[in-house]
């Protein structure tokens, strides 16, 4: 059981909150080139482990976000 929310500039992007087994939610936001912030509020209550973040765009399919992409504040 677990449950999930991601804020991309503020703006909650995807809602998944509340008791329930894994599923994929998925929400849209239009970003640029530029770097945006990005938070995911996530909580696990018993169960199998389960969560992860993609992205899509135009000339890429799902996948997950490459570390690589991630900054952490002040980087």
């Amino acid at each position: 059981m677990n449950g999930s929310r991601m804020f991309v500039n503020g703006q909650k992007v995807v809602e998944n909150d509340g008791l329930h087994a894994a599923e994929t939610q998925s929400g849209l936001i239009e970003l640029g080139a530029d770097p945006v912030p990005f938070e995911v509020v996530f909580f696990e209550k018993g169960g199998g482990e389960s969560f992860s973040v993609e992205f899509e765009g135009p000339g890429f399919m799902r996948q997950p976000i490459p570390a690589g992409m991630i900054l952490k504040p002040g980087e």
